[in-house]
C-alpha cells in the first residue's frame, strides 16, 4: 500500500490520507457496507439516546413525588399551627370573658 504525506493549510504536515487512485483504498469497504455501518452507528447513538432519556424521565418523576410530598407535609403542618393558634385564641376569649 502506497502512503501520502499531505500538508494541512494550518500546519498539520505528515498526515496521512489515502490518495484517491490507491488501489488499495478503493478495495477496502463497499458504500453500502459503509452506510450499513454509518446506520447501526446511528442506531446504537439512538438506543444510547433512549437510555438516557429514561434515566432522565425517572429522575424527574422522582423529584416531583418528593416534592409533592414535601408541600402536602408542609400544608399539615401548617394546619397543624393554625389549629393551634386557634385554641390558643379560643382560650385567650374565655379567659377575657372570664374578667368580665
Amino acid at each position: 500500500m502506497k502512503r501520502k504525506t499531505v500538508s494541512v493549510a494550518h500546519g498539520s504536515a505528515g498526515v496521512w490520507q489515502p490518495s484517491s487512485s490507491d488501489p488499495g483504498h478503493l478495495a477496502g469497504t463497499t458504500k453500502s457496507e459503509l452506510e450499513g455501518q454509518q446506520q447501526n452507528q446511528g442506531n446504537e447513538k439512538t438506543a444510547h439516546e433512549k437510555t438516557e432519556e429514561k434515566i432522565v424521565i425517572e429522575y424527574i418523576k422522582k423529584q416531583s413525588l418528593l416534592e409533592e410530598r414535601h408541600q402536602s407535609r408542609r400544608k399539615s403542618c401548617a394546619i397543624a399551627m393554625e389549629d393551634e393558634d386557634d385554641e390558643e385564641l379560643q382560650e385567650a376569649l374565655k379567659l377575657s370573658m372570664q374578667s368580665i
